[in-house]
């Protein structure tokens, strides 16, 4: 729980590096749908994106600007 830091595994993505808030202590194991991972006593999946269905561990709405530019990239998609 707490701010930890998410690093994007994608240079089209690597601009998302950044903290941001997570709430809970449920992870998901990484998977070839990772996008994002954490390090937090284990290395874990914080992005998840398969298809058209885009999935976070962390809590965009309570990561301040980070969850903004967050929420506002994959808005914009096209």
């Amino acid at each position: 729980m707490g701010w930890n830091e998410s690093a994007f595994n994608s240079s089209a993505l690597s601009h998302l590096s950044n903290h941001y808030y997570f709430a809970n202590s449920y992870y998901a194991e990484e998977s070839r749908d990772t996008a994002a991972i954490t390090e937090y006593e284990i290395t874990m999946t914080s992005v998840a994106i398969k298809n058209n269905f885009i999935g976070c561990q962390f809590h965009p709405e309570k990561s301040s600007a980070a969850g903004e530019k967050f929420l506002n990239h994959f808005l914009e998609l096209k």
